[in-house]
């Protein structure tokens, strides 16, 4: 499990807010995320911000590579490319629980691979963006107000 961030999160953390990740992760096996590799935990995943690329076998994703939790997953934003064989996706890799909140979870459009699972759903504000956001400061201020996705 590789991470931006952390590589595993399990029941006893709390969460990841407001961080971000500039660095290439490359991951020799599966469960690569630019903030996250896997989350077991009940946690909140809030205002993450990642620029790095991340490739890795399967279970790739911009923010998170493998969420098997319920966790609120929300206001994230990925630019980073996202490489992988099977289940990727520019935000989560693969989501292992249907309950989980997931909300306003935006990548840069150019990746051209979908936010969930490799699929969007704009009912939930999930979705690509032309805008291209370079800093982790000008993303907290952009997610304040974030756009909503059409179809």
């Amino acid at each position: 499990m590789y991470g931006g961030i952390f590589g595993f999160l399990s029941e006893s953390t709390p969460g990841i807010s407001y961080c971000y990740n500039t660095g290439k992760i490359v991951a020799s096996e599966n469960r690569a995320g630019g903030i996250a590799g896997q989350i077991y935990a009940e946690a909140n995943i809030e205002k993450n911000y990642n620029n790095g690329d991340v490739s890795g076998t399967e279970y790739v994703g911009g923010i998170i590579g493998y969420n098997r939790s319920t966790a609120e997953v929300k206001d994230c934003y990925n630019k980073g490319n996202v490489q992988g064989n099977t289940n990727i996706g520019t935000i989560i890799g693969e989501q292992g629980d249907e309950n989980a909140d997931l909300t306003n979870l935006f990548y840069l459009n150019t990746l051209g691979i979908g936010g969930i699972n490799g699929t969007d759903n704009i009912s939930k504000n999930i979705g690509g963006v032309d805008d291209d956001i370079n800093n982790y400061q000008d993303f907290l201020g952009w997610i304040a107000n974030p756009p909503v996705l059409s179809e």
